[in-house]
């Protein structure tokens, strides 16, 4: 799994967080297949979530995108969040990435949830694609030396 180095000027490159998303997963070194078997879900729906048609009823879900980060280890998608909606953090390095994303975690939930991204039903019999809420190196495929975002250090 390669680690994407942060890049500035994402809001500029991308419309939307999913756009970016898009373009992350074909760009990653990652084939679609194993990135949809990673987030328990067929290569065939993961494309159409990707898609984004608003003919097709299958959405992109606030959960998909946090498997999506969990298992690529790619942050560029978190970055270009936090560079469209927090532009004041300086997001350069990988230090600084963490603390922001550290500090702007419950912001950036809750503008997720304000855009209107759905998380999974609490009554799905899906497991949960989260790992990184278990803040274990095993479960959230990051690399060790990463630290857990949902708490502070």
């Amino acid at each position: 799994m390669r680690r994407v180095v942060p890049q500035s000027g994402l809001p500029e490159r991308f419309l939307t967080a999913l756009d970016c998303v898009r373009v992350c997963a074909h760009e990653n070194g990652l084939h679609l297949k194993t990135i949809a078997t990673a987030m328990q879900m067929s290569p065939s729906d993961l494309s159409r979530k990707l898609a984004n048609n608003p003919k097709d009823p299958r959405r992109f879900t606030l959960n998909d995108f946090e498997a999506y980060v969990a298992f690529t280890g790619d942050i560029t998608p978190v970055l270009y969040l936090l560079q469209k909606f927090c532009p004041h953090l300086d997001c350069g390095e990988d230090a600084a990435a963490a603390a922001a994303l550290r500090a702007a975690a419950p912001q950036l939930r809750a503008l997720l949830q304000h855009a209107g991204v759905p998380e999974r039903h609490p009554t799905s019999t899906r497991t949960s694609t989260t790992p990184w809420r278990k803040c274990s190196p095993s479960a959230r495929r990051a690399p060790s030396s990463w630290q857990c975002i949902c708490s502070p250090t």
